[in-house]
Parts: C-alpha cells; sequence; structure tokens
C-alpha cells in the first residue's frame, strides 16, 4: 500500500484501481478490511480518479474506462464509501457506455 492511499500490484509496479480493488475485495473475503491502516485514505485516492465524463480513469487524470469505473465503484462499495464519488455523473456516464 502506497502513502497516497493506492495500491501495488507488484514491487515497482503499477498502481491503479485493479489492484485496489483487488486488495479490498481479498481483504474482505479474509476478514481483515478492518484494519483501519489498510483503507486509510483509499476513498479520496479513488474519488480523485473520477473524470469530467463521471467515470473512472485508472489513475487520477486518466481517461475514464468502464473496467476501471467497476473496479473503483466496487472497491467504494466494499468500503461502504460511495458518496465520495460524484454518483450523478458516474451514472450519465454509465448510461452513455
Amino acid at each position: 500500500k502506497l502513502p497516497s492511499g493506492a495500491f501495488c500490484m507488484h514491487d515497482d509496479g503499477e498502481h491503479d484501481l485493479r489492484a485496489i480493488y483487488c486488495a479490498l475485495a481479498t481483504a474482505d473475503l479474509t476478514g481483515l478490511l478492518d484494519d483501519e491502516e489498510l483503507s486509510a485514505g483509499v476513498p479520496a485516492w479513488i474519488a480523485s480518479c473520477q473524470t469530467y465524463e463521471g467515470g473512472l480513469g485508472a489513475q487520477p487524470a486518466c481517461e475514464a474506462h468502464a473496467g476501471y469505473t467497476y473496479c473503483g465503484v466496487a472497491a467504494l462499495a466494499i468500503l461502504k464509501a460511495t458518496a465520495v464519488i460524484d454518483l450523478e455523473a458516474l451514472g450519465e456516464f454509465v448510461i452513455s457506455l
């Protein structure tokens, strides 16, 4: 886990919404999600990935993509933190796909 709230896929690897979703889903399934350090900063980092299009990009300042949007929204749902993103804009993005 990075100080920004993101997770790396592997040592010195890319960090994006796929890694966050995989880490949180695994933590949830194994009962480790209660560790506050694990989820600290994650909702804000995910929110920073939301674009003007309403969807989520892989990282902040990336183009929105349906797969990354799924990973980001699913991770926020696991954390019960979907309120940190603009859900109306997200709905418009999903409708436009």
